[in-house]
């Protein structure tokens, strides 16, 4: 009995020290993109997001599970498989966050965007060194289908939750240049 108290504790324990490092984690960064201390809400035309994303669909499931789930796949693949995951992970983030905006948490949603962004600005960044050793990776550079999602937000947003997310997309598009450039050649 002493012995499954002292695993249920030290589980429990775990658990609230990844919550409070994830906590604290993602408190810092939201301060340094300036996204603490602030009602955003006001930031996002709701109506307008909205009507932007009438047309959008997406089956992209949220729940913790469902996001969380895949990362240690991306972590541990390597060429092709790490593009395809990156992608993947990416174009998640990015609805999800949406989804977070549109239900009034607008900092989570930014927070879940930025990383959406990421994700995709390395996977174009890995897909360089691909196409550099090998031009027949330029079938995997998808056409991609989160420029309407961002799209879409950046149009129904201003101020800084705006500034944050579309410095991250130009960031990308550079990135996804970069390969359609190497592919082109």
């Amino acid at each position: 009995m002493k012995y499954w108290f002292v695993m249920l504790l030290l589980a429990v324990g775990v658990m609230v020290g990844g919550m409070s490092l994830y906590m604290a984690s993602l408190t810092g960064v939201m301060n340094k993109m300036g996204l603490v201390g602030g009602d955003f809400r006001q930031a996002v035309n709701e109506n307008e997001l909205a009507r932007q994303l009438m047309l959008r669909r997406s089956s992209v499931n949220c729940s913790l599970w469902e996001v969380v789930e895949p990362i240690p796949q991306y972590l541990l693949a390597k060429g092709v498989a790490r593009v395809k995951l990156g992608e993947q992970l990416g174009e998640e983030r990015i609805v999800c966050g949406i989804r977070h905006v549109q239900f009034g948490s607008v900092e989570q949603g930014v927070y879940t965007m930025m990383k959406g962004l990421y994700y995709l600005k390395n996977e174009y960044n890995e897909m360089k060194g691909l196409v550099r050793t090998n031009n027949a990776m330029c079938d995997l550079l998808p056409e991609p289908t989160y420029e309407g999602w961002v799209e879409a937000y950046l149009f129904s947003t201003e101020g800084r939750v705006h500034d944050v997310v579309l410095n991250m997309y130009n960031q990308v598009q550079v990135e996804r240049a970069g390969v359609l450039e190497l592919c082109t050649n």
